[in-house]
């Protein structure tokens, strides 16, 4: 393609039958024919279609370069046409899915390019990009994990397609949650690549960044993302936010996370006012579920829970009920219906959260290890005691392992189990747990964060419920100057 117009005009093209630009009439033009005649193939079959063809020739250019590219054309069109339909013009009514016209592809793609490798990884790219917009993450991993591979038997570490199928892996790991996996990663990235780039996350360093957040590094991501900010205000001045806006929102969400909800919520505001995103932007979106969230942090229920759900119906319509940005506000608006005792709300929602995430992710998913917490929480407020114990349990131990026995999640799942324990005067337990989460906050978060004083206050009414009232005076004389004159 001589420009990016060329590449949407055949993009049209194709969905209209007409003959391409990149690629000769023969090959190119009968696929979209097929494509139209097949009735078992629904609309969206054709959309991926066209992605796979369009993303395939980019990442060849990139990959091989345009001269060679344009003579690949006929090859790659040949197997879409006789490796992903032929086997599409098989299937049977009802099956031809579009998870299906990608596992044709994934599967006819096998010792189809042996002479012509990065051919193969070109395809494979735009696979692993398709499936994990279908939230297919294992499949995903797959494809990207065969690039690389084929990268590094013909590139250095440092070339643009090494690079390139490295930040898609990575952003499959980030889907997943597994974070450690990320950071590794992401990091070795960082050493070979530019730190920023036009990415408006930030590029190697926003994405690091991003990174520590989720692994409760807070400081680390607050001095990544201030980094970046500072480089970029003086290659744009003001007008910083506008090319750079989730570096911004991400920030906020440190922010806030480390209980500074006024430099939060500034921050989300004056990102939506210059960013001027959509309603329903699916960015918009996301960031507005984070600061209704922050809003019930502070208490705010009243605002969290109308914006919770009205955010969560605008995702599932546009993302799906089973998208990993509708699940993070069935979360949040599961906590906002448990603290207002609306636990009838709570539980419709996370029998759905839960039947979802356990099918669709991976075992072990911190997003499903949040709601089995919330799920121990709600009966606890339920005093439904022994059916809570087995749930926290099963929330704690996956989050020491999947998280780290300090992460802040981890520390939540000891702090509200100790609730439970106290609840059922099974004191001894209750102070190890929480003196375990106050010790953990403390150095985490800090002595004046939220979390911290939650777990210090909830010692002291420990030691007063078992009638320890020495201790419960060391305590309540240990509290920060601020928290201890509002008692």
């Amino acid at each position: 393609y001589r420009s990016a117009s060329e590449l949407m005009d055949d993009i049209q093209n194709y969905l209209e039958g007409a003959p391409l630009i990149a690629g000769p009439e023969s090959t190119m033009y009968l696929i979209s024919k097929f494509v139209r005649r097949k009735q078992g193939l629904v609309a969206a079959i054709a959309t991926v279609l066209v992605v796979l063809i369009a993303g395939v020739v980019v990442s060849t250019v990139l990959a091989i370069g345009q001269a060679r590219a344009r003579s690949e054309a006929q090859s790659i069109a040949d197997f879409l046409r006789t490796g992903v339909l032929g086997t599409v013009a098989d299937a049977k009514v009802g099956e031809a899915t579009v998870s299906y016209v990608l596992d044709a592809a994934s599967k006819n793609l096998e010792g189809k390019f042996t002479d012509r490798p990065l051919i193969e990884a070109s395809i494979r790219e735009t696979l692993g990009g398709t499936y994990r917009l279908l939230a297919e993450s294992a499949k995903a991993e797959q494809q990207w994990l065969r690039a690389l591979q084929i990268y590094q038997h013909h590139h250095g570490e440092g070339h643009p397609a090494m690079l390139r199928a490295k930040d898609g892996l990575y952003w499959v790991y980030d889907d997943q949650e597994r974070h450690y996996d990320a950071e590794r990663l992401r990091t070795k990235m960082l050493q070979v690549g530019p730190d920023i780039d036009e990415q408006p996350h930030g590029g190697n360093m926003g994405a690091l960044a991003h990174t520590y957040h989720h692994l409760g590094k807070y400081k680390e991501a607050e001095s990544l993302f201030n980094k970046i900010l500072e480089i970029v205000r003086r290659e744009r001045g003001e007008d910083y936010i506008r090319f750079y806006p989730f570096v911004v929102c991400n920030l906020a969400r440190v922010y806030a996370d480390l209980g500074r909800y006024d430099e939060a919520e500034q921050l989300f505001r004056k990102t939506f006012k210059i960013r001027e995103w959509d309603a329903e932007s699916r960015y918009r979106l996301v960031y507005t579920a984070d600061l209704a969230n922050m809003y019930r942090d502070q208490g705010r229920y009243r605002e969290a829970g109308p914006l919770l759900e009205k955010t969560l119906k605008t995702q599932r319509r546009l993302l799906g009920d089973g998208h990993k940005q509708t699940l993070q506000s069935m979360y949040g608006l599961v906590r906002v219906y448990t603290v207002q005792a609306r636990y009838e709300d709570a539980q419709s929602l996370l029998d759905e959260a839960l039947e979802t995430g356990r099918h669709r992710l991976r075992e072990g998913h911190p997003a499903i290890l949040r709601f089995v917490n919330a799920l121990a929480v709600l009966r606890t407020k339920q005093e439904n005691y022994v059916g809570a114990e087995g749930l926290f349990n099963e929330a704690l131990q996956g989050r020491q392992q999947e998280l780290g026995p300090d992460h802040p999640e981890t520390l939540e799942s000891k702090n509200d189990l100790a609730v439970l324990c106290m609840k059922q005067a099974r004191y001894d337990d209750a102070e190890r747990l929480f003196r375990e989460a106050l010790e953990g906050r403390r150095r985490k978060l800090g002595d004046t964060h939220p979390h911290t004083l939650e777990s210090w206050n909830n010692l002291i009414d420990l030691y007063e419920a078992c009638d320890k009232p020495e201790q419960a005076e060391e305590w309540r004389a240990k509290l920060p100057q601020k928290q201890a004159t509002t008692e």
